[in-house]
């Protein structure tokens, strides 16, 4: 390479590896295999009933077929939901029952279903809080 094409280079022959390095980078870029997308957690439960009042809702489970019951809780960064595995006994029951739904919802944020816990919670787990209405 001449001499004059490096002056003409901001940085001389460094400005020249640099800009070497981006170029390779965009064409690893622009050459590589798209990968597969990932489907999200979320979009792997299908509510079929929610009760905003006491914060928990029902649905069917589409990885595995199965039924959920679910729960918001929060703790001090983030609002989430926890996921538990039921019966098609007790999904039949929950949507007919609010006073035993809001039971079932009251003993997992006691953590007294944990056994059923379809993704386990990480360290910081949050707290049920179990009515938004005022009666």
């Amino acid at each position: 390479m001449s001499t004059e094409l490096v002056h003409m280079v901001p940085g001389g022959w460094v400005g020249v590896g640099v800009a070497a390095a981006f170029v390779l980078l965009l064409l690893m870029l622009v050459l590589q295999k798209p990968k597969k997308p990932v489907k999200p957690v979320i979009s792997r439960f299908k509510d079929t009933l929610v009760n905003r009042d006491h914060r928990y809702c029902l649905g069917i489970d589409e990885r595995t077929g199965g039924y959920f019951f679910a729960i918001n809780v929060v703790n001090p960064y983030i609002e989430y939901d926890e996921y538990y595995a039921i019966s098609e006994a007790e999904y039949s029951t929950f949507q007919a029952d609010v006073a035993a739904a809001v039971e079932f919802a009251k003993s997992c944020g006691r953590h007294e279903q944990d056994h059923r816990l379809i993704e386990k919670p990480g360290k910081l787990r949050g707290s049920y809080v179990a009515s938004t209405s005022k009666t």
